[in-house]
């Protein structure tokens, strides 16, 4: 009697124990990137205005843009230039390159880069519990 009373008491105690709710490390990586994607449709036709500073050391050249960049609702960023203050090397050299590299990232769709399960191992390390607002 003594025994199965213990056996119930411990049947009872796992049960509860698995009973926690951590998710499963397959589900928090399908949360990620169902988050990541819901981010990048959210910017969908929107129209940001941009700041974008250079400096080549070197040359002891700077130069600032000032931009508007638009995302179509197709997901195709194209910027608009307002404004360029400073040297053109500047602008020819760093920023026209940093906007072209840009624009080729995004015609190549960078997919193979994602943070997705196919592209990378991920192992479950464990939940932690911090303090804090």
């Amino acid at each position: 009697m003594k025994v199965c009373v213990l056996l119930c008491l411990i049947a009872v105690s796992l049960s509860l124990a698995a009973d926690t709710s951590v998710p499963m490390p397959d589900a928090i990586v399908d949360q990620y990137c169902a988050a990541t994607r819901a981010q990048e449709k959210s910017l969908d036709g929107a129209s940001m205005e941009v700041d974008m500073d250079g400096y080549i050391p070197r040359l002891k050249k700077h130069g600032k843009l000032h931009a508007l960049r638009r995302i179509s609702t197709l997901g195709l960023i194209k910027y608009e230039k307002v404004l360029f203050e400073g040297d053109r090397t500047v602008n020819k050299e760093l920023i026209q390159r940093y906007l072209n590299a840009e624009a080729d990232n995004q015609k190549e769709h960078r997919a193979d880069a994602a943070v997705t399960p196919q592209n990378y191992k991920f192992k479950y390390k464990g939940l932690s519990h911090s303090e804090g607002p």
